[in-house]
């Protein structure tokens, strides 16, 4: 029954995770994902039309939710596949006394750095706020009450880079750990802790990544497993404990030294990958240059329309509540009633013109001039047909006390509620 869980496991997770490590060079190479993905479409939509037959085609495209029906047919895929063969081998095994030890050692070096580069991973886009941005001015405007768990959970882990940092290093120290068979019970213990607190995340605040994460927690289980009981000696039941001596790595001398300048270059592709890909991102010019003059929510006092000044009614649909400018090349006009509509901006800033451009018709422009100082914005221009002009306050995110609050020492009263 051992070797037949055993072999379970490892065909599970070598179909899992293909393709690690080469995953690592699509950085470098960009295109080794796009063939994967291609053939677990293909097996999806077989099992869909052969087996499953549900009343409506599975969706393959990815929406950045690892929950959808398509993420668990091919988990059953797996799940399926691993099963089979493992009885095939341990039926071929049968009587045999096939001794497996130099295969269990490199299966676990297999989940000890698939596990730690994706730990890097996640942990690298927390150290650089990749994963959980500052929370965006739709975010700030918009009712507690209107959020759904998973973005609440955004909003609170974007509204501290420092907290956001933290969980980063914790998942990177315990992933680079894990590297290193001296320090991988260290690692192991690190990374359970950490995955523990992000499954309990992904479940109680419905964010869709519950299949994945709880991968990732079990991997860490597993590689736990055979130093559970040295654990338990020491932790509980006040025992001595020996060392575990692992055996079926590599014996020859000179392929030793071949098999660590390999370790190391691995090790160093994944810091690079993990790292420079998020500090890449962070600085891309399509996110919008978050130091552009014009950055900025703007609140509107006055409101001219067609030369008549709207008031501020909530049943008014005419008037403009708020001007966001957050990304260079955009603009998001809230209505009264705080629905938005995004356009696209074309700038000219020798003239003090810009135009609001529609995203799904580029021929519709409506052009205006503005005045900008450090606080106020005023605008007039054509938009739709109707003369519009206004009188804006500019606001920032300092303005907001959700990022404004900082760190205290001392609170003479809980900052969450009135004095």
């Amino acid at each position: 029954m051992k070797k037949f869980v055993f072999f379970f496991l490892f065909l599970f997770y070598l179909l899992y995770t293909f393709p690690f490590p080469l995953s690592v060079l699509d950085y470098f190479f960009n295109g080794i994902f796009g063939w994967v993905e291609k053939i677990h479409s293909s097996i999806v939509v077989w099992m869909d039309k052969s087996i499953l037959q549900f009343d409506e085609p599975i969706k393959i495209n990815r929406n950045g939710s690892g929950d959808r029906t398509y993420d668990y047919v091919l988990l059953l895929f797996f799940v399926i596949v691993s099963f089979l063969i493992a009885l095939i081998w341990k039926w071929i095994d049968w009587g045999r006394n096939w001794n497996y030890s130099r295969l269990k050692y490199w299966f676990f070096v297999l989940l000890r750095y698939y596990l730690g580069f994706v730990m890097l991973t996640y942990g690298m886009a927390k150290i650089f706020p990749v994963q959980f941005p500052e929370p965006s001015y739709y975010t700030l405007l918009s009712p507690y009450g209107n959020a759904t768990p998973m973005n609440l959970a955004w909003t609170f882990m974007g509204a501290s880079a420092e907290y956001g940092m933290f969980a980063g290093f914790g998942e990177c120290i315990g992933g680079v750990l894990l590297f290193w068979r001296r320090t991988k019970l260290l690692g192991t213990l690190i990374v359970i802790s950490v995955m523990a607190n992000v499954v309990a995340m992904n479940f109680c605040y419905d964010i869709p990544v519950k299949l994945y994460s709880s991968f990732l927690l079990l991997t860490g289980f597993l590689i736990l497993f055979p130093d559970l009981k040295r654990l338990l000696n020491v932790l509980l039941l006040n025992r001595a404990t020996e060392p575990i001596v692992e055996t079926g790595g590599i014996r020859h001398p000179k392929l030793k030294y071949v098999g660590l300048v390999f370790k190391y270059l691995l090790i160093t592709c994944m810091l690079i990958v993990t790292g420079y890909s998020n500090y890449e991102y962070l600085n891309n010019p399509a996110l919008g240059d978050k130091s552009h003059h014009m950055n900025g929510l703007y609140e509107i006092d006055t409101f001219v329309f067609n030369q008549d000044t709207l008031p501020p009614l909530l049943t008014d649909d005419r008037p403009w509540r708020y001007l966001s400018m957050e990304y260079e090349g955009y603009v998001s006009i809230y209505q009264m009633d705080m629905d938005v509509e995004v356009y696209n901006v074309s700038l000219d800033e020798s003239n003090n013109k810009f135009s609001f451009v529609e995203p799904r018709d580029t021929s519709k422009i409506h052009p205006f001039d503005f005045v900008l100082t450090d606080r106020t914005l005023s605008m007039q221009g054509v938009f739709k047909g109707d003369t519009i002009s206004l009188d804006a306050r500019r606001k920032t995110k300092d303005d907001f006390k959700l990022l404004n609050t900082g760190f205290n020492w001392i609170n003479e009263y809980p900052n969450n509620r009135s004095r």
